[in-house]
């Protein structure tokens, strides 16, 4: 009986740490913004498997393997525990949607721009262009006067990236005589 109860036990702990291992993954995505990479799927189907060893060590070297009820009950724990890795990758994705930038999403969502900026500026290395190219991607930029400079221009990002969300972030972009760019800041004011 001795046995009996501490495998329920450990399964039972089993369980809740696997659970708290996916609750505590979902808000480190959801603060991070994480998207797909080896290291965030690793991080979300590793867990998944070790849990399935889990599952089959005890039902492979435990009371449980003779019980028909603990079996299934091992079973049903063993499919159910593809729900949160399945949860977590759909988080994923739609983070990498969120984050990726488009024209179209800057210009028709400016509230998105904050998340989408750095894809920009990672896709584009944006010095050197014209003030005409950075323009045909972002558009006109908006007449607000946070930074007032001749050669330079602004975008407004909206809030800032954080916990906190006090001051609006903005993409500065200066430009040479000849109009191409010779620096771009991201600044929050």
């Amino acid at each position: 009986m001795a046995k009996k109860e501490s495998t329920d036990i450990i399964f039972i702990l089993g369980v809740i740490l696997y659970s708290l291992l996916f609750l505590g993954l979902a808000v480190i995505i959801a603060f991070f913004y994480a998207t797909f990479s080896i290291l965030s799927l690793s991080a979300v189907l590793v867990p998944l498997f070790l849990f399935l060893v889990f599952i089959l060590i005890l039902w492979k070297y435990s009371y449980l393997k003779h019980a028909q009820k603990r079996r299934t009950l091992l079973l049903v724990f063993a499919i159910l525990s593809f729900i949160p890795p399945l949860f977590l990758i759909d988080m994923l994705g739609k983070n990498e949607e969120k984050l990726n930038f488009t024209t179209e999403k800057w210009l028709n969502y400016p509230d998105d721009r904050r998340y989408i900026v750095y894809d920009f500026l990672q896709e584009n290395k944006i010095v050197g262009q014209t003030k005409k190219d950075i323009q045909k991607q972002l558009g006109v930029p908006e007449k607000n006067s946070f930074y007032s400079e001749q050669n330079a221009i602004e975008y407004l990002l909206g809030l800032e990236l954080g916990f906190i969300q006090m001051d609006s972030s903005y993409l500065i972009i200066w430009f040479d005589e000849e109009d191409k760019v010779i620096d771009y800041e991201i600044v929050t004011g």
